[in-house]
């Protein structure tokens, strides 16, 4: 489990690049937040339709508030031209939106990456509902499984608190995290809801990430409770 939360991987961009293609920064986010989810043993013990479903419930609100923590280590949004790029497809109220929930991040990266962790394994962390058919799929009926895999992971998060900053400052962070994960999730509503393109780049993801499941689906040791992928 610690190997999992160590084990995010760090994306690099050039703050210099000639050329800016803000979708294919928002894509290597993709495909590090999906490597990230899929090591964990609570992600391979689903079957092939609960894995799906629970990218199409969550990864757009994991990726939205791993972005924050993206773009506080690059520090590529200080950077106008990148800034401007990311204008461009999401509009300056959105853009500083961002830049004030990452002003106001954690800095401590571990915390960061067990809360991506607990947002992953959410029976819905989006408030947009992208697919009618999640209020019938397989997912709901192994609830339990996604509720004792957030259990694991919120003991050790308030054990990781504790141990680190003590009852007292351990309850203020957990708080500001709550709340620029609410924001962040409620931001990323009116996104989905207004913004094409954003459908158009997440739709595209969806469609890639089932396909890259279904390919590992093969590769994968099955463990013990899996059932049919089905």
């Amino acid at each position: 489990m610690l190997f999992t939360v160590n084990s995010l991987p760090t994306l690099r961009v050039e703050a210099h690049s000639n050329v800016i293609n803000p979708i294919e920064i928002i894509n290597q986010m993709c495909i590090s937040m999906q490597s990230f989810i899929s090591s964990s043993p609570d992600f391979r013990i689903l079957t092939l339709s609960e894995q799906i479903s629970l990218f199409e419930r969550n990864l757009h609100c994991v990726i939205a508030f791993y972005s924050t923590l993206f773009f506080r280590h690059t520090g590529i949004l200080r950077i106008p031209e990148y800034l401007n790029a990311f204008i461009t497809i999401y509009g300056s109220d959105i853009m500083l939106s961002l830049r004030q929930a990452i002003d106001e991040l954690d800095p401590d990266p571990t915390l960061i990456k067990i809360i991506l962790i607990i947002l992953a394994f959410s029976s819905n962390c989006l408030i947009v509902n992208t697919n009618k058919t999640m209020e019938r799929d397989s997912l709901l009926d192994g609830t339990f499984r996604l509720l004792g895999s957030q259990n694991v992971y919120v003991e050790l998060l308030w054990k990781y608190l504790i141990s680190k900053y003590g009852y007292d400052k351990s309850i203020l962070r957990f708080i500001r995290l709550i709340q620029i994960i609410l924001c962040v999730i409620k931001k990323l509503a009116i996104v989905h809801t207004n913004n094409a393109t954003h459908r158009t780049i997440f739709d595209d993801i969806a469609d890639r990430t089932k396909q890259t499941l279904a390919n590992n689906e093969n590769d994968r040791t099955l463990l013990w409770g899996k059932g049919s992928t089905g």
